[in-house]
């Protein structure tokens, strides 16, 4: 089954993220949107992103992600970071899409198994390493907010100072 046209999978390197969500979950009012934002601000730690898509309702990508990134160096970065990463109760399993390098990964097959990140021709990241240089990190009440890349200007541009700073600044990217 191939990916909706808006993740350009044709064209573009899209890392798939399995068990992302239950269906339970998308019919919670809100949570797609809060969920593509909070995917988003991961995502751009890798690289550039083109689009980013919560698939609910979509049969063979029930509850993915969809990241269709600029090149194959941020896919590759995220499928790293992503694979088999426990999130909410869940394992997370990255499913390249589309052109990676050498090697295309044909949208319209449903029999594409989730590959490891080793597979693509890359070693395991290190679980110790900052997975995203250049993150500020603010602490909230139950967590953490990162944002990654150039967020520090965003931060220094916002007056962020604490945690309520910050709270308010997310709630505003998410609408």
């Amino acid at each position: 089954m191939p990916l909706p046209d808006a993740c350009r999978a044709r064209e573009k390197p899209v890392c798939v993220l399995r068990n992302m969500f239950t269906a339970g979950d998308a019919a919670t009012e809100g949570f797609v949107e809060s969920l593509e934002a909070e995917c988003m601000i991961e995502a751009v730690g890798y690289g550039e992103v083109l689009s980013l898509l919560a698939l609910e309702g979509t049969g063979y990508y029930e509850g993915c992600v969809a990241i269709t990134f600029g090149d194959v160096s941020g896919a590759e970065a995220c499928a790293h970071a992503m694979h088999e990463r426990p999130f909410d109760g869940r394992t997370l399993l990255v499913q390249p899409q589309g052109p990676w390098g050498e090697r295309v990964y044909d949208p319209s097959l449903d029999e594409e198994p989730p590959v490891s990140p080793t597979a693509l021709g890359g070693r395991p990241p290190d679980p110790n390493a900052l997975v995203m240089p250049g993150a500020v990190a603010l602490p909230l009440d139950g967590g953490t907010l990162v944002m990654p890349g150039a967020a520090e200007e965003q931060v220094s541009e916002q007056g962020l100072k604490d945690a309520a700073d910050a709270e308010d600044f997310l709630m505003g990217l998410l609408g």
